[in-house]
């Protein structure tokens, strides 16, 4: 049952990654914008802005083409968890394993969508990853 849990919460895990990358990108994007022209009040050497935006626009350059990556095999990924589901026999597993691994749906919200008990779904959950396990990830 880890085993399954463990490769279904990949999902998970990678759209988190993807999101952090995606605000760091706008983060970047908005320092790009918000940088301010030469300060000549000051004494010192500093390096240019031209520098600094160039530096700014490889890394905002860089990062879009690996949320790019990050987004493909996402996509990839989730198409293959899909169809794994999809072929699972018992439509309850089905559903809970959708509800909760596709959608993200909180084990509360499911049981309310669901018109059941929390506990049942953390049951049948625990039911349906034993059952995805067997047919899917034991060799």
């Amino acid at each position: 049952m880890k085993k399954a849990k463990a490769y279904l919460y990949i999902l998970k895990t990678l759209n988190d990654a993807i999101d952090r990358s995606m605000r760091r990108l706008e983060k970047i994007r908005a320092e790009m914008f918000g940088m301010s022209g030469m300060d000549y009040s000051k004494d010192r050497v500093q390096v240019s802005p031209e520098d600094r935006l160039s530096a700014a626009m490889a890394e905002y350059v860089d990062l879009d083409a690996e949320i790019n990556r990050m987004i493909d095999g996402y996509v990839d990924l989730k198409r293959e968890v899909y169809g794994r589901i999809s072929g699972m026999e018992n439509r309850t597993h089905r559903e809970i394993l959708f509800r909760r691994f596709i959608n993200g749906q909180s084990v509360p919200f499911t049981a309310k969508l669901m018109k059941r008990s929390e506990r049942w779904v953390y049951r049948k959950q625990s039911e349906a990853l034993r059952a995805f396990e067997t047919q899917y990830l034991v060799e």
